[in-house]
């Protein structure tokens, strides 16, 4: 495992407060309700890229952009939103899924003031990946363009806790972490930050689904997305900024008693460093 340079603390202190903005409805988005979180843990999912395409758009300028030629089980859908690159909590502007027939998308939208809007295409969910031409006013903007995605649900987020995304080794670094309330809606879309990490806190929905994607190439990269609870009172008892649900999920101690999976913690001279290799449970594990 490997350390990110800014240190787990910094990456704590510089993730900025996560917000909801208006923005339409009529787009779904399906969620693996086996496996939803509801307290501090961690997921190893495999990402698949999705498609992102900046519109240069005058004032009052309308643009339809629609998905074809959806390759065998892929239902693509479509979002634009505000800014080109934009990061933090965003507006969606418009969506769509299905409405170009055969799982198509289609989605249409006048510019409120010239500038630059961001087109995305994602999966449906998980199950629904692939590839689809992206047009845009009768322009092929995207051919073969990856349908992708990896998602994981959220419930009960409480205030303060963190969502972070790191890359295993062998990952691409150019991934893109979004959130997205219940209805479907993009609320935020956080770019990895110098290649090591993309993540929020402090979240204005206790209900919230999250997804990976937005690679370079097109192979299904692997990236750990934890949620710590360790801002939260009482819930970091060793002070190694992973919270206590945390550890117990991913298997190192938090305190001096109980067990680690099958580790016995009184045996640990440290709580912050499980395994006592002289690197912080932290270190080891982002």
């Amino acid at each position: 495992m490997r350390h990110v340079a800014t240190g787990f603390a910094g990456v704590l202190g510089m993730l900025v407060m996560y917000g909801v903005l208006a923005g339409p409805v009529d787009a779904r988005l399906v969620t693996d309700h086996r496996n939803p979180s509801v307290g501090g843990g961690a997921f190893e999912l495999a990402a698949s890229p999705t498609f992102e395409h900046q519109l240069q758009l005058a004032a009052s300028q309308t643009i339809s952009c629609e998905t074809r030629n959806a390759s065998a089980g892929a239902d693509p859908v479509l979002h634009i939103i505000a800014g080109g690159n934009a990061s933090g909590s965003v507006a969606e502007l418009a969506r769509d899924d299905d409405s170009a027939g055969n799982l198509n998308a289609r989605v249409s939208f006048r510019a409120p003031t010239a500038g630059t809007y961001l087109l995305l295409m994602r999966a449906a969910g998980t199950g629904a990946g692939g590839a689809a031409d992206v047009y845009c006013d009768g322009r092929n903007v995207g051919p073969a363009s990856n349908v992708g995605g990896a998602f994981q649900r959220f419930q009960r987020l409480r205030r303060n806790e963190v969502v972070l995304a790191v890359p295993l080794p062998g990952a691409s670094r150019t991934f893109v972490l979004y959130g997205f309330d219940p209805a479907g809606r993009i609320i935020s879309r956080y770019p990895a930050t110098a290649g090591e990490w993309a993540g929020f806190g402090a979240v204005a929905t206790p209900d919230l689904n999250v997804m990976i994607g937005s690679m370079r190439d097109k192979r299904q990269r692997v990236v750990r997305l934890m949620r710590n609870d360790a801002l939260l009172p009482g819930h970091d008892d060793d002070g190694d900024k992973l919270g206590n649900e945390l550890e117990a999920a991913i298997g190192t101690c938090s305190r001096l008693t109980g067990l680690a999976g099958e580790w016995d913690c009184s045996r640990t001279i440290d709580p912050r460093d499980t395994d006592g290799d002289g690197l912080t449970d932290a270190d080891e594990f982002i």
